[in-house]
């Protein structure tokens, strides 16, 4: 019998607050930055009147993700990131840089993200990344 590894999507507020319980008898965590945001945020991206209010990019939403990361390499597992978030320039160099190795996008993406890494240096998105948080947990 194989061992297959089991994970989770992380997808609400709720099971990113809880991570760290999560990651205990996890084997990989897989952040949905789309629906994470629209939980988080209150607002549906497809909804013309509230889209415009939709960012993965809002205070709430990164110290989020940045919690399940910090709780994903406490217990050693790795975290990938689906949703759109991963697909845009600064979403792939802030992910990599709070320590994401592994990205799904769109395949129209491909290339720009490819060409975006080629151009970076690890310690660069690092410190993209630090810089972003910064704000985000009141010590800018």
């Amino acid at each position: 019998k194989a061992d297959v590894p089991l994970g989770i999507m992380v997808e609400t507020p709720a099971t990113a607050l809880t991570a760290g319980t999560f990651a205990k008898n996890s084997a990989f965590f897989s952040l949905g930055t789309n629906d994470l945001t629209q939980y988080t945020l209150a607002v549906d991206r497809e909804n013309p009147v509230v889209a415009p209010f939709f960012s993965e990019f809002h205070p709430g939403v990164l110290k989020l993700i940045h919690m399940t990361i910090l709780s994903a390499q406490k217990q050693g597992i790795p975290v990938s990131v689906c949703g759109e978030m991963a697909g845009s320039a600064d979403g792939a160099r802030l992910l990599a840089g709070m320590g994401v190795r592994s990205l799904s996008v769109s395949p129209r993406r491909i290339t720009g993200i490819k060409g975006m890494f080629a151009e970076c240096t690890m310690a660069g998105m690092e410190s993209f990344a630090r810089e972003m948080l910064a704000g985000v947990h009141g010590t800018r």
